[in-house]
């Protein structure tokens, strides 16, 4: 038998909302601090050595990849850390694990001691998934889908600001001392959760829940779980796989002329602008007509906004429909961090939500990869169909699976 989950007085209304705006204003600035270095990573690298093309897109991929590789196999350790020990340390150290790794990117000579930095701070990946956690042990949940909605607005946001912030400020100072500035907001993330965040719902570690102790197998919502986590991976495969082709699509769409570089960032973006804008107001909407809902309307609707981009015939259709696939992307991954929120006990939710991390690292490593293959074989048009095929299986597993 499972055990009884131990009851925590709940937050009050003014206090979990404290909580959430100081997790989310964490999430903004280490969104800024984790992708603002991005945009010049292959820039950096050709500093290093003088290499080929065929040499630079390897270690480039490498660079980009070697985190996401390291965090598939460590974020179910910080999540069992987390239920452990509580979720403010792991916030903490992860915090400062990863602003003292960046920072150290200031002093690498040579390509494969960035790629060993790289890998060391995937170690120290496990920041978001305890905010997402600590969020869903400490507020109620009729309120989860507003609350982990809200969240990813931090997250979307950082991630839209960082590439900007990152490409003026290497353009003035040069790529190390922006790696410097990612160290100190990340020292500042660190003091935010230190001084901001007031975990109540910890459980010591001398005390583990009974539930703790059951094995996974016989967890009564082990099919739901395992359901999410495929989604996730799926999603992050699907997404990611047009990742690498998606500059070299916009500049055969302009037939190379004109300022790519522009349309490309204003491709890249338009889904986030959505993201931004929508992402609270589906998990609002999600506590209202139900999660799983929206997780499956998405789905279909990504499929409907993918498909015309194989066939796109200039830049602007390209900009609408990333517009569009930026509304079922909102929607999408905050509502598996919300179902499984809704379907995991208090006491292993750090647990639950580092394996749900490590399924979508290997998504974002799996899919770049499976991308460049497919477009090597059919084209960057194929690229998106085949990114169809995954959603459409997606829709199939998802169709007869009950979360609520």
């Amino acid at each position: 038998m499972v055990g009884k989950e131990e009851k925590s007085a709940p937050l009050t209304h003014s206090h979990w909302r404290r909580l959430m705006l100081i997790l989310l204003f964490g999430n903004m600035v280490a969104g800024i601090a984790f992708s603002e270095v991005m945009p010049f990573l292959p820039f950096f690298l050709r500093d290093l050595g003088n290499f080929s093309t065929h040499q630079l897109n390897s270690f480039s991929a490498l660079v980009f990849s070697s985190t996401y590789f390291t965090a598939l196999f460590l974020s179910p350790v910080w999540g069992k850390l987390g239920d452990r020990f509580g979720r403010k340390p792991i916030l903490l150290l992860s915090a400062m694990g990863a602003a003292l790794t960046i920072g150290a990117f200031t002093m690498v000579t040579n390509v494969w001691a960035f790629i060993g930095l790289r890998l060391l701070q995937g170690a120290f990946a496990g920041y978001f998934s305890n905010t997402n956690a600590l969020l869903a042990a400490e507020v109620p949940k009729e309120k989860g889908g507003y609350a982990l909605g809200t969240l990813a607005i931090g997250f979307i946001t950082g991630s839209l600001l960082g590439p900007l912030i990152g490409g003026v400020i290497g353009s003035l100072v040069g790529y190390r001392l922006t790696f410097l500035l990612a160290s100190f907001l990340l020292i500042g993330v660190f003091f935010i959760n230190l001084f901001g965040v007031d975990e109540t719902n910890r459980r010591p570690w001398r005390k583990r829940s009974s539930l703790q102790h059951v094995r996974f197998n016989d967890f009564p919502k082990k099919k739901i779980i395992v359901n999410l986590y495929l989604t996730a991976l799926l999603i992050q495969i699907g997404n990611n796989s047009i990742s690498p082709i998606q500059p070299l699509y916009v500049a055969q769409l302009m037939n190379n002329t004109g300022n790519v570089n522009l349309m490309n960032g204003l491709v890249a973006s338009a889904p986030g602008v959505s993201c931004l804008l929508m992402s609270s107001y589906f998990g609002k909407l999600g506590d209202r007509i139900g999660t799983e809902r929206i997780l499956k309307v998405s789905l279909l609707a990504s499929i409907c906004f993918l498909l015309p981009m194989a066939f796109v015939t200039n830049i602007w259709q390209l900009v609408i429909l990333q517009l569009l696939i930026g509304l079922s992307d909102s929607a999408l991954m905050p509502a598996v961090s919300i179902l499984l929120a809704k379907n995991t006990p208090v006491s292993i939710s750090s647990s639950i939500f580092g394996y749900n991390q490590s399924f979508q690292s290997a998504g974002i490593v799996i899919g770049p990869f499976l991308g460049s293959y497919t477009a090597n074989l059919f084209g960057y048009r194929g690229v998106f169909l085949m990114a169809v095929l995954i959603f459409c299986a997606l829709v199939v597993v998802n169709k007869s699976t009950r979360y609520q």
